[in-house]
């Protein structure tokens, strides 16, 4: 017979040096994170980020063919540290100025092979981000620097679509795509980069807006 030590009890705070059971359910299994909502200890840690566009005339315009090299917006990994990046979620696009056609679709790129051409030493103008944990004096400087310079092996390069919408072909700023909720598939190597685009009619002069919430951890990609 096995001998399972679980300990079942009321939700309770502990100490650094406090020795204690796992805490169990009554039907033997371990009963994980039931307090904190997910993301919290990413958030705690430090390890939590989002970021985007800032400035409405900074806004990237919307392309009407499938890339190949070149990215509207991406998420460049210049972690000195060996952190990959992990996409966890997009919200958007959105419209932020102009007249777009109606309906768009939000491509993300992954490449195979490390951006090459210009790399990016700082976020792109009008866009930026910070650690999830605000307030916190300690929150660490993310290693991702949002670029619109670098560029895509072409042949190693596979674009998919996120998510669409059914936008008007109105100037209605802010009308977008609900979040796009990933949990998490897209891994970004140091030295890599994800990339965005918005497949779209080319209206009126639209540009759009774009958010991002991701990770940053120490994988061992194999």
């Amino acid at each position: 017979m096995e001998d399972l030590r679980l300990y079942v009890k009321r939700y309770a705070q502990v100490s650094n040096g406090i020795r204690d059971f796992v805490r169990g359910t009554r039907l033997g299994s371990l009963a994980v994170a039931q307090v904190e909502p997910p993301r919290t200890e990413l958030a705690r840690a430090g390890r939590y980020f989002f970021g985007g566009n800032q400035i409405i005339a900074n806004g990237i315009a919307p392309v009407t063919a499938i890339p190949t090299t070149a990215i509207a917006a991406g998420l460049y990994n210049a972690s000195q540290a060996g952190d990959s990046l992990v996409i966890d979620y997009i919200a958007g696009p959105w419209v932020g100025s102009g007249t777009p056609t109606a309906g768009c679709t939000l491509l993300c790129g992954i490449s195979t092979a490390k951006a090459a051409g210009t790399l990016p030493t700082a976020n792109m103008t009008g866009w930026a981000s910070r650690a999830a944990a605000g307030g916190s004096t300690r929150a660490p400087a993310s290693s991702a620097l949002w670029d619109a310079t670098a560029t895509f092996t072409a042949a190693s390069t596979i674009w998919f679509s996120v998510g669409s919408n059914m936008q008007l072909a109105a100037a209605t700023v802010g009308q977008g795509s609900p979040a796009i909720v990933l949990n998490g598939p897209i891994v970004v190597p140091p030295g890599y980069e994800v990339g965005f685009s918005i497949l779209s009619g080319a209206g009126t002069t639209p540009l759009y807006g774009l958010s991002v919430g991701w990770a940053e951890l120490p994988l061992d990609i194999e």
